[in-house]
């Protein structure tokens, strides 16, 4: 940014046509600069500003041959403006005289009541060998003293050591206020690169490829800006990613430390729903025995049972009464669950014998079914309940010899839904279908009592 001092400068104002368009601002500048210039167009160095929008144009122009040793400095800069234009945009409607002071020029500004565009511009130099106070000071003088100031309201302004900031795309000119002068708000006060293109003092023809470069650029850099910016947002996405691989492979770790629990898991589960499985199609032996014995007479008791393949089932036992065999036999096949009964090994002995029965039940064997009683038999269920058992047995009366002396009849063997006296269950002797069931009399075994002597 250059700032050419406004003591080379000639100035006019121009009144702006109602309804005018921002393209007719140059014709109209170029119109009046026609007529108030003795030089061509060719020969000046001329810009202009619109001071309000529609209220008015600031039209200053210089010969160009007075800055022959300048063309290549302003082929550099970006901007080469009057200095006392970038203050314009903070006019504001009111009479008064405004002063400018940069280190080259003190510019003075008249403005009229209710206008904020003036009505003169007058600028003088600041004299080279003073110090710059005084230099500038008289500088003031002479310009005031031309303008007739005295006795009128004055405000002083100077061009700060930064004299431009750029914010957003918009020029702002640090014109700091001297003396009683108040500060200008921030608020206002800025420059568009539009409005600086048309002070611009250059050749229209290196303006317009300037202006075009300027364009290309600007978009060049916000295309730049974004791609820093999605570049950012990559960056910020790419270590969200790789924290959620970090968690993900955490995650992973305690999935895989968790693997042979959920394997044991799911192994005793398959196991629990196999026995699930097993027990809810299959009865239990002890309810098949349960069931068999439902129908067993008083007088008959096992003493062996054993189960082969799930439904069958080896029961060997002793009786006080070897007819109720057959009558067991009997009931046994009349029983709606059982589909193969047979008795053998039939043997007997004095007070009674043994037998071996092998019992198949049908398949789909329910445990809750109730069996029938063979006709004429007492089954363990519906028995009388049983007297309290003695301790001990009682013992034999003594005899010339054993033979002769009365024997024991075998006692009926207790079921499982036998009650005593109390109401409370009787315990049923445990099974063991590796060898017989205790015999009545022998040591360990149970003794209900002596038997009637059969006839």
């Amino acid at each position: 940014m250059l700032l050419v001092p406004g003591c080379h400068f000639f100035t006019t104002m121009a009144p702006v046509p109602a309804g005018a368009a921002p393209k007719e601002l140059a014709g109209l500048a170029a119109l009046a600069l026609e007529e108030e210039s003795p030089f061509s167009e060719e020969q000046l160095a001329a810009g202009h500003y619109a001071v309000p929008p529609g209220a008015g144009l600031v039209v200053f122009a210089a010969v160009r041959r007075k800055f022959a040793a300048q063309q290549e400095a302003w082929a550099r800069a970006g901007f080469v403006v009057p200095d006392f234009a970038t203050w314009l945009p903070r006019a504001e409607a009111g009479a008064g005289v405004v002063v400018l002071e940069t280190r080259e020029a003190v510019t003075a500004l008249e403005f009229g009541a209710g206008s904020a565009l003036p009505r003169k511009i007058l600028s003088r130099p600041v004299a080279a060998g003073l110090d710059s106070e005084t230099a500038i000071e008289r500088a003031r003088e002479l310009a005031l003293a031309r303008l007739g100031a005295e006795g009128r309201r004055v405000h002083r302004y100077r061009l700060a050591e930064t004299p431009c900031t750029v914010k957003g795309g918009r020029y702002r000119f640090n014109w700091e206020p001297q003396g009683p002068t108040p500060a200008k708000s921030g608020d206002h006060g800025f420059l568009t690169a539009a409005q600086l293109w048309a002070m611009d003092l250059r050749e229209t023809e290196f303006l317009r490829g300037k202006r075009r470069d300027f364009q290309w650029n600007r978009r060049a850099w916000g295309a730049l800006v974004g791609l820093g910016i999605a570049a950012c947002v990559l960056v910020v996405a790419e270590f969200g990613l790789l924290g959620v691989r970090l968690f993900d492979a955490a995650r992973q770790k305690r999935v895989e430390a968790q693997a042979p629990a959920a394997r044991q898991s799911e192994t005793n589960r398959d196991i629990v729903e196999r026995l699930a499985g097993y027990i809810d199609r299959k009865p239990q032996p002890l309810e098949l025995l349960a069931y068999v014995n439902d129908l067993r007479p008083r007088s008959i008791y096992f003493t062996k049972v054993s189960f082969e393949g799930g439904l069958q089932m080896i029961v060997e036992g002793a009786t006080s009464a070897l007819a109720e065999v057959n009558e067991f036999e009997s009931a046994l096949r009349r029983a709606p669950a059982i589909g193969v009964v047979e008795v053998k090994n039939t043997r007997a002995r004095e007070g009674g014998g043994t037998f071996q029965l092998t019992l198949a039940f049908k398949p789909g064997f329910q445990p809750g079914a109730v069996a029938a009683a063979a006709p004429g038999v007492t089954p363990v269920s519906s028995a009388p309940a049983v007297t309290a058992i003695p301790a001990a047995p009682p013992s034999l009366p003594a005899g010339p010899s054993a033979a002769h002396a009365p024997r024991m009849p075998l006692p009926a063997s207790i079921g499982n839904r036998d009650l005593q006296d109390s109401g409370g269950p009787v315990p049923l002797p445990v099974l063991d279908s590796s060898g017989p069931m205790p015999v009545p009399g022998a040591p360990g075994a149970v003794n209900h009592g002596p038997m009637p002597p059969s006839p």
